[in-house]
């Protein structure tokens, strides 16, 4: 496994280890999410996932999800969806109110922190292969 943390800001990190034979590439941020800068910067480690692969974003310290901080979650899911990589959102209770009041939860797997803890989330499953494009 190994972790790298923002030198200038410690609310961003990235973890890569393996489920199985797959890879898991884990995003966290914390604190106020409130623009595309930031969320990008967030998610950015996220995006060289290799197909087959499972990219977790832990938004569960967030305390604040803002509207203008959404659109570089819908372009990861559509990278990550023409790559064949399994995404899904571990959710504070702002984060998930949110993206339920944009229909997010229809297309993004949404775990709850406790569930991703005992290791019941679907986020790590070695199940299936990701998404597939329509």
């Amino acid at each position: 496994m190994s972790t790298a943390t923002n030198w200038f800001d410690d609310s961003l990190t990235s973890t890569i280890r393996a489920h199985g034979r797959r890879p898991v590439l884990t995003v966290r941020a914390a604190g106020e999410l409130s623009d595309i800068a930031t969320m990008a910067k967030a998610l950015h480690p996220a995006m060289p996932a290799p197909p087959g692969a499972v990219v977790v974003v832990d938004l569960s310290a967030v305390t604040h999800l803002s509207f203008e901080a959404v659109p570089p979650l819908m372009a990861l899911l559509r990278h990550t969806t023409t790559r064949y990589v399994r995404l899904c959102v571990i959710t504070s209770g702002p984060v998930r109110r949110k993206l339920i009041l944009l229909g997010l939860d229809t297309v993004i797997p949404l775990e709850f922190p406790a569930d991703a803890a005992r290791g019941d989330d679907q986020c790590a499953s070695a199940e299936g292969t990701g998404s597939r494009p329509s």
